[in-house]
């Protein structure tokens, strides 16, 4: 991925609306907890959590997890814990 659409991406995740609550469940990724775990975690259900990865997944132009949490380590989205 180019550093331009790198940068792009993550300014679309930071911008949007529902952001806040996107970069709390981003920072879940690189757990081992499940979908399910993460939802109690934050007082919201599976489905809201499902639909907030949806959403991650297409604005940081990956298909998955792993994928998702290494991007958001690369652009300084989460960091390594």
């Amino acid at each position: 991925m180019q550093l331009a659409e790198a940068a792009t991406h993550a300014e679309e995740l930071a911008r949007s609306a529902g952001a806040e609550r996107e970069l709390a469940i981003l920072r879940y990724l690189p757990t081992i907890m499940s979908n399910r775990e993460i939802a109690r975690q934050l007082y919201v259900s599976v489905n809201t959590v499902k639909t907030h990865l949806k959403q991650i997944y297409r604005k940081l132009g990956v298909s998955n997890r792993t994928e998702a949490a290494r991007y958001a380590f690369e652009q300084g989205l989460i960091a390594h814990e």
